[in-house]
């Protein structure tokens, strides 16, 4: 039976024009709901670059789309000379 739904997939992916890892990342991203990249690649037992390389190709077919978060505060900061609020 695995072998099977492994083939239906592989068949599926296919004429979506997606590749078995795009396709699995692209499963794991709708069971899980919207995943840092970090998540994404953790989940499905990937290289960072592997993913990046993954997302490129998703986005680029309409299958995601990437949300950029705020950066924290805390790393606009800056402790280094000429930083706006430093002491002298």
């Amino acid at each position: 039976m695995s072998i099977q739904l492994s083939l239906l997939n592989h068949q599926v992916g296919a004429r979506a024009g997606l590749n078995d890892a795009d396709l699995d990342c692209l499963d794991l991203v709708a069971r899980h709901g919207p995943l840092s990249p970090s998540a994404l690649a953790q989940r499905a037992a990937l290289h960072p670059a592997t993913i990046t390389g993954i997302l490129d190709r998703l986005e680029r077919g309409g299958w995601v789309a990437r949300r950029t978060r705020p950066v924290p505060t805390a790393a606009l900061s800056s402790s280094g000379p000429g930083a706006t609020g430093t002491r002298s």
